[in-house]
């Protein structure tokens, strides 16, 4: 995959990444709630039925898919909300406008048809994935390494954030273990990550991270959909 496009698709992230996360800090401050990723926002923003946030100088549009920022009433980031707990894939042209305003380096990528050319021929490749109008980087493919989960358990411990929830050995973890023969093989340089921590006999033997964008396909449907279930993980606390 061509370093340039990398370099243009990591920066498009970076600012789309830091946008929400001033978000949350901002919404975290004033309502003095518990909000700490995308799940979370979005909890807010239905309950909340929120169209518009001013912070500052920036404005947050928020429309059917995603969310454009305006800065002195001038949109200078677009995007729509990602895959799983990715803030944003690939939108050519979204990315072509954030871009073109943060005046990127390369002129090549203020030009939404030129990223979509390059994303059709990775997606030719099966270097990117396509999923509901956007892009994505396959990590897995793209960056992997086998990892080794305990054979004998009785117990597994999720952490995340400081709270934990603690859940026995079932069929739904035995599952997931098997479908999870690779990952990415930099998953702890990633974001908000949980810690898988397994026991035997209360004898901590192996704790591994898991992130639902590091992990295969089938592995995640099962860790989110019959035992994490993301979109509920505050609910830990009650």
């Amino acid at each position: 995959m061509d370093k340039k496009f990398l370099e243009a698709v990591k920066f498009y992230l970076y600012i789309v990444e830091n946008a929400c996360n001033l978000l949350i800090d901002y919404i975290r401050n004033k309502e003095q709630i518990y909000i700490i990723n995308k799940y979370d926002l979005y909890d807010y923003l239905h309950k909340k039925h929120v169209f518009e946030f001013v912070e500052g100088e920036r404005k947050y549009c928020f429309h059917g898919k995603g969310c454009t920022v305006l800065i002195n009433d001038k949109p200078m980031i677009d995007w729509d909300f990602g895959y799983r707990s990715c803030w944003c894939g690939v939108e050519p042209f979204k990315m072509a406008l954030t871009l073109k305003s943060s005046s990127y380096k390369d002129f090549n990528y203020y030009d939404g048809k030129y990223i979509k050319k390059q994303c059709e021929q990775y997606l030719s490749e099966k270097k990117m994935y396509y999923y509901s109008g956007q892009y994505y980087i396959d990590l897995i493919k793209f960056n992997y390494k086998k990892i080794k989960f305990p054979i004998i358990y009785d117990k597994m411990i999720i952490e995340y954030n400081g709270i934990s929830r603690s859940y026995p050995k079932c069929k739904s973890i035995d599952k997931f273990i098997k479908k999870s023969n690779v990952i990415y093989e930099k998953i702890n340089y990633l974001k908000n990550n949980y810690t898988l921590v397994f026991y035997y006999q209360n004898n901590e033997i192996a704790r591994i991270p898991y992130n639902d964008i590091a992990y295969p396909d089938a592995a995640v449907k099962i860790m989110n959909g019959e035992i994490i279930k993301p979109h509920i993980v505050k609910m830990w606390k009650k």
